[in-house]
């Protein structure tokens, strides 16, 4: 299992290396930890997904696997807080 630093590391440079033949399948992970089907968006790898994830679909723990072909380049799960900008409440109520 990968470390927070290192899942973040690894996910970074695949995406900074935007050479369009990664393909990017994400889901929403519940509380449990358990990836919830079917994938909440497929996209090809780009520098500011992370970013598009937090506005389109706000914070929570998605698990993101990246494919190039065949090949799994690369499967982890990831926790994000609001867009910048946003907030909690904007989520969760005002009660949050």
């Amino acid at each position: 299992m990968l470390s927070d630093d290192r899942i973040w590391e690894q996910l970074g440079a695949l995406l900074d290396e935007n050479d369009g033949s990664y393909v990017v399948y994400g889901y929403r992970v519940d509380r449990s930890g358990k990836m919830i089907k079917p994938a909440l968006f497929k996209s090809l790898a780009y520098s500011n997904l992370i970013e598009e994830i937090q506005r389109k679909y706000g914070p929570g723990d998605y698990k993101l696997m990246i494919r190039k072909g065949r090949i799994m380049a690369f499967s982890g799960t990831i926790s994000l807080g609001p867009a910048p900008g946003d907030s909690w409440e904007r989520y969760f109520g005002s009660g949050f």
